[in-house]
């Protein structure tokens, strides 16, 4: 932990100056805050659940990394959970808004709205398949692995298009980044998740020369440094949010 940290101030975001990628992208991503449904591991997908409390105050944290002057533009998912996320964002740097449906979180098919447990009680074969993280299951009318990735790449190559030189925030989900990630560093969709995704987590990632490059992943210091001012009755696992 920094000592503006421990403080309790976390530290603002770095390298956003303007004018530092003159021909390269800096892509800021932003994990929505905490639901009702991450709580209980109850899958969301794209149905559209808001933040609990917990969420907005993880929200307002993460938007106080940022500045006014600090983005050129910000983008998220048109779920709520994203949206009021980056809504927060917006106030602190006076930047609008984009909401798009190209980074909501893989649709999940009827199994929107279960909890794992069901899914492995009712449907055993689906929850094999799930756990073994099968690239072609598409959950019975949802997405395959496979098609995010497909969906997430080509919503990456139209940010580099569209920001050449300017620095951009996306918030978005926990598969949203997961996609991203494999893509960045090349991990297979099927080998299991082994790098953290929380609630109200923090990415920098450079586009420069051809191709993305992580900078900082799951940076979670304004949660750490915000413990004191989140409501005090919720159990540090929840302050710090899921994984996943």
């Amino acid at each position: 932990m920094t000592a503006a940290a421990s403080e309790g101030v976390a530290p603002a975001l770095e390298g956003l100056e303007a004018g530092t990628l003159p021909d390269g992208v800096r892509l800021v991503l932003v994990r929505h805050g905490e639901t009702d449904w991450n709580m209980v591991r109850r899958i969301q997908g794209q149905l559209d659940e808001p933040l609990n409390a917990v969420g907005v105050q993880q929200a307002k944290a993460a938007a106080a990394r940022f500045a006014p002057g600090m983005v050129d533009a910000i983008h998220c998912s048109d779920l709520l959970r994203a949206s009021q996320t980056a809504a927060e964002i917006g106030a602190v740097t006076g930047v609008p808004v984009v909401p798009e449906t190209v980074w909501r979180e893989r649709h999940f098919g009827r199994f929107q709205g279960w909890v794992y447990a069901d899914i492995q009680r009712d449907d055993p074969e689906t929850y094999r398949r799930i756990e073994a993280r099968d690239p072609d299951l598409d959950l019975q009318g949802g997405e395959s692995l496979m098609q995010v990735r497909a969906r997430i790449e080509a919503a990456l190559a139209g940010l580099v298009q569209r920001y050449r030189g300017r620095r951009v925030v996306v918030v978005s989900h926990g598969g949203v980044l997961d996609a991203i990630y494999r893509l960045v560093t090349g991990k297979p969709v099927s080998e299991p998740r082994d790098f953290p995704i929380h609630n109200a987590c923090i990415c920098q990632l450079r586009w420069q020369a051809g191709r993305w490059e992580i900078l900082q992943w799951a940076d979670i210091a304004h949660l750490v440094a915000s413990r004191d001012e989140i409501d005090p009755r919720q159990r540090p696992a929840a302050l710090l949010g899921r994984i996943g």
